[in-house]
């Protein structure tokens, strides 16, 4: 399993896994007068040629935050999502377990961190 650290405002960085694989995590900005935050994990890197995403599944640790509006790229490589009803105070952990095509499983952690802290 890897954890991502996901620091507070907008923006894309890379992270490197277990076995050397490159993701790319995205936060855009957060919706104007909702505590909703949009995140897209990138798994290019790490899946093998033909390789697709059949389903990544969000658990949130905090409520009442949840994940939600889980979309795929067409290319079935990377997935968009989500983080609602966050509070602005708080720090989050989202576990993310994702299946291939070639069912393949990864675990990873990702940390969201809403509230500026490090």
């Amino acid at each position: 399993m890897t954890t991502f650290r996901v620091p507070q405002g907008p923006g894309s960085f890379s992270v490197t896994g277990e076995s050397g694989q490159q993701f790319i995590i995205s936060e855009t900005a957060p919706m104007a007068g909702a505590n909703r935050l949009q995140f897209t994990i990138d798994y290019s890197q790490w899946l093998k040629k033909g390789e697709t995403l059949t389903s990544v599944v969000f658990t949130v640790s905090g409520l009442p935050a949840a994940v939600d509006t889980i979309t795929y790229n067409p290319a079935k490589t990377a997935v968009q999502f989500f983080l609602n009803n966050n509070n602005a105070t708080a720090d989050y952990t989202i576990a993310v377990l994702a299946v291939t095509s070639f069912t393949q499983q990864r675990t990873d952690q990702v940390l969201v961190d809403v509230a500026g802290g490090s």
